[in-house]
Formats: C-alpha cells, sequence, structure tokens
C-alpha cells in the first residue's frame, strides 16, 4: 500500500548506480556522459537487453521504496546519459555520421549531427513511464531533457540558427518547461551549470530570456527570469 508523503517530500536527483551486471562500468567511466549511442556499454545481448533493463529498474525501485522516498523515478537505468535516449529517437538526427561539440571540459565530443527537420515520430519514454507506475504504489516522476540542452548537444547542419534549433526541439519534446538550465544556481561563488563552455554571463542571459519561449504555449520568458540565477 502506498504511504502518503510528508510535509517535505523526498525524491531522488539524477540516475541510479547501474548494476555492474547490466553496464561495463570501465567502459562507462571512460568516457565523458555519451550523446550519441553508446551501446557498447551493455554487457547483455540485444534481444535480452530490455528485459535485463526492466530487472534492474525493478531493483531501483524497490531500494527507493525501502529508503523511504516518497516519489520514485525509474533510476534511469534504460539510459546511457541522461539526455541520448530522448535525441537519438528524433528524426533529423543523423546517427551513422555523427558530428561533433565541446563537452563540459572545452573538448570535441561525438554528437547527433542535424541534417533535417526534428520531428518526434513514436513514443519515447511512455513505455518507461508505464513500467514505472505498474512496479510501484508511490508517485512517480520521469524526467526529460529540455530543448536548450538538446541544442547544445547536437551539431546543427540543417537550421542553421540557434532559435529555431532550439525551438525545433520544443515541440518535439512538447513539455512546458523549455530548459532546466534557465536557473543557473550556485554555491559559495561557485556556478553549477553544466553546459561548459556556453559562456554564463549577463549577455548569455538576456539572450535566452528574450529568445526561449514555453513550447506549445506561445508565452515569452519574462524579465523576471534575471531573478532565478544567484550572484
Amino acid at each position: 500500500m502506498a504511504s502518503a508523503p510528508g510535509i517535505l517530500p523526498t525524491t531522488v536527483v539524477g540516475s541510479y548506480p547501474q548494476p555492474d551486471w547490466l553496464v561495463d562500468r570501465k567502459v562507462l567511466g571512460s568516457r565523458l556522459p555519451p550523446r550519441t549511442r553508446a551501446l557498447e556499454i551493455w554487457r547483455v545481448a540485444p534481444e535480452l537487453l530490455e528485459q535485463a533493463q526492466d530487472d534492474a529498474t525493478v531493483v531501483a525501485i524497490r531500494d527507493m521504496e525501502r529508503s523511504g522516498i516518497d516519489i520514485i523515478t525509474d533510476g534511469e537505468i534504460r539510459r546511457e546519459s541522461y539526455s541520448n535516449r530522448f535525441a537519438t529517437a528524433l528524426e533529423g538526427m543523423d546517427l551513422d555520421r555523427p558530428g561533433t561539440a565541446l563537452d563540459r571540459t572545452g573538448h570535441p565530443n561525438p554528437v547527433p549531427r542535424v541534417v533535417g527537420p526534428i520531428r518526434r515520430l513514436r513514443p519515447v519514454e511512455v513505455r518507461d513511464v508505464e513500467f514505472l507506475r505498474a512496479n510501484t504504489g508511490r508517485p512517480i516522476k520521469a524526467t526529460l531533457p529540455g530543448p536548450f540542452t538538446m541544442s547544445q548537444q547536437a551539431q546543427d547542419d540543417y537550421y542553421h540558427d540557434e532559435e529555431a534549433l532550439a525551438m525545433s526541439l520544443a515541440d518535439a519534446v512538447n513539455a512546458r518547461w523549455v530548459s532546466d538550465h534557465l536557473c543557473w544556481t550556485g554555491v559559495a561563488g561557485l556556478n553549477a551549470h553544466d553546459l561548459l563552455p556556453i559562456p554564463l554571463n549577463e549577455e548569455t542571459l538576456t539572450h535566452v530570456r528574450g529568445r526561449v519561449r514555453i513550447a506549445g504555449s506561445g508565452h515569452r520568458i519574462g524579465q523576471d527570469a534575471s531573478n532565478s540565477r544567484t550572484p
């Protein structure tokens, strides 16, 4: 029976550790999070991979329940990285001949190459959410990468316009939040934003504030967005 969340409901942030029998941790740890597909990290044969990912997801769910977590996730067990499972499922992305973009360390990293109109032709995370809902009676949540995140993790050979690419990705995600990176945060003067080497300055904030709209609503991010950033 599901327990009622407390005054301050708890959840987890980020991905749950994938078990060693599912992923090759040495291969996974030898690189930064992949932006293209990284099938080489999986230890299980392709024909059994979905079943193995389901089993590992149940293990993560039960661990969260035993720990007293109120709002359960699927642990992102099926993902090779936070964003690549969604981004690589979109039409318009060339995965066979990837492009390059700078990673958070400033080094080139293989990324999907945009070669045509971005469209989502099929559900991407629906089965994952259905599986999660079927395996816990507690409140659940699921995460999606935002259009701004995916636009910075792709090589644009089609739109040649940052806003057009971001808005096409926004239509594909079809979510209220255009980007979880609009609210920059910091602790003790250190900025916690991870999309380096995107310049973290007032000019960038002004550009984002003026350009990005919430997908599907036509509502422009207001001038008060500047209040989201900590000094």
